[in-house]
Parts: structure tokens; C-alpha cells; sequence
């Protein structure tokens, strides 16, 4: 699929990550019609040698926030924003450890994981399947007292056969029922429910996703004039994410296949 990479224009505001990240909500019918939203994404794959690093002296001084926000976005063919992620087809990454290193906020780490493939630039990611049963939350007694940051930032990264940093998911192949904060609960925050996502499966603790694959043609927008007030960061929470039926919390993504007209 074709794409055109996103960068603030000269002179407009910058936009947050955040702001970034919820611009990329939009919504998708399942097979019995109903609407469900997701991230709209891009995935490219290849081998990690097909990478190239995209921190260098030049650019080593930008905020990682703004490196994020300047390079791992783009327009679908259909003009709506996605985030581009690379599916790396390493099998030899060893999980992340920063014993010995100053801690990293999730941003921090996150900007890490951005390389160039193919002149375009995205977030370096690895992809197993497999059903719920298969996986275990990592939240229990003994570890929910520790920041929801510092659980992503240890738990959810790793460092592929080329020495590059990537993001660990597992699509979840089970059946799941949008989640969104019940009018009694107290709403939790973005990397909160995040942090609910990190599930063990086959030895290493991954982000749990769900992602289904269709045309950008077959989205629908989610902001309109209605909801435009709404505080990005909870549009995330009460829309991205999803229940599987073994109770496992999952991030939704959109697997953006392009335009059908231009297959």
C-alpha cells in the first residue's frame, strides 16, 4: 500500500503523541455489522537487516516525543492518518533488560524502536499468534503495586539479532468484546490499561493485540463534531481496547490493506 508521511507543517502547532496516537482511531464493521474502533495501522515486513537506524548525531538532540510524532505517522490512500509499524521476521531477539541503565520513560524507549525500511520510517515490532489459553497476565498481587510505565518500559521490548530495539505483541485469535470504563468504575489511565495488556506467552511477556485486516475504504471516521471535545487520551482508553474470553484486556489494531479500488 502506498502511504504519504506525516510531518507538522511549517508554522502549525505540533501535535502531542497522544493527539497523534488518537487520530488514528477509526472505526470497522465486523461480519454481524457491528461497529467496533481500532488503531488504523501499516505493517511492512522483512528481516531486521533491512533496517537502517534513524537516531544519528544529526538528529540525536530532538525530543523523542517529536521523533515519534514526525515519523511514524502517515495518510492511507485514503487520507486517513495511521501509524506504520514493521513486522520483523527475526526469531533470535533477546528480551530488553536496563539493569545498569538509567530507567527510560515509555516514550524514551518507544523512539527507540523507530528505523528506516524502504525510505519510510517505523516502529520496529515482532508478531506471534495464539489463543487466550495460551497466555498469563503478568499483573497479579505481586506486582501491582509497581508503575504501569516501568512495566511496559521492562516487560514489553526487546533487541533483535541486529542489536535494534522492537516491541513484542501477540495477536490474539480469540473471541472479544469491546471494553470501555463501567459508569461506577474510576477510569484508568492510557498506560494503565496498557500495562493490563502485557500477557506471557512462550516464555516472554508480550503486548496483547488483536488486529483484523481490511480496506481503508471500509472505515468510518471516529471524531466528529459531537465528540471533538473529548480528552485524547481517554478517547484511547474507552475505544482501543477489547476483552478476550479468557479475560485478558487486548489493544484493537486495523490492519490497513489500502485502497480496494487500487489492488
Amino acid at each position: 500500500m502506498a502511504v504519504t508521511d506525516y510531518s507538522t507543517a511549517c508554522g502549525a502547532v505540533a501535535q502531542t503523541f497522544i493527539q497523534m496516537l488518537a487520530n488514528t482511531i477509526a472505526g470497522y464493521h465486523d461480519l454481524a455489522g457491528v461497529l467496533h474502533y481500532r488503531l488504523n495501522g501499516n505493517v511492512s515486513s522483512a528481516g531486521c537487516t533491512a533496517l537502517t537506524d534513524l537516531v544519528d548525531c544529526d538528529i540525536s538532540h530532538i525530543e523523542p516525543e517529536r521523533l515519534l510524532v514526525e515519523n511514524v505517522f502517515a495518510l492511507d490512500e485514503c487520507s486517513r492518518l495511521i501509524i506504520k509499524v514493521f513486522n520483523n521476521s527475526d526469531n533470535d531477539w533477546e528480551d530488553y533488560n536496563e539493569c545498569g541503565e538509567m530507567p527510560l520513560s515509555l516514550i524514551e524507549i518507544l523512539s527507540r524502536t523507530i528505523y528506516t525500511y524502504a525510505n519510510q520510517n517505523h516502529l520496529n515490532i515482532i508478531i506471534d499468534s495464539a489463543a487466550c489459553t495460551e497466555l498469563t497476565q503478568l499483573l497479579d498481587c505481586d506486582v501491582n503495586n509497581i508503575e504501569s510505565e516501568r512495566l511496559l518500559v521492562n516487560n514489553i521490548f526487546a533487541v533483535d539479532d541486529c542489536g535494534k530495539m522492537l516491541i513484542k505483541l501477540v495477536n490474539n485469535t480469540s473471541t472479544m468484546t469491546d471494553y470501555n470504563t463501567q459508569c461506577v468504575d474510576m477510569p484508568q489511565s492510557l498506560l494503565q490499561l496498557l500495562a493490563r495488556c502485557i500477557v506471557l506467552y512462550d516464555g516472554h511477556y508480550r503486548l496483547n493485540t488483536v488486529y483484523v485486516t481490511g480496506y481503508c475504504g471500509d472505515l468510518h471516521d471516529f471524531w466528529t463534531c459531537s465528540n471533538n471535545h473529548i480528552d485524547p487520551e481517554r478517547a484511547l482508553a474507552e475505544n482501543i481496547f477489547a476483552t478476550d474470553s479468557c479475560g485478558n484486556l487486548a489493544v484493537k489494531w486495523f490492519s490497513n490493506a489500502g485502497d480496494e479500488d487500487r489492488q
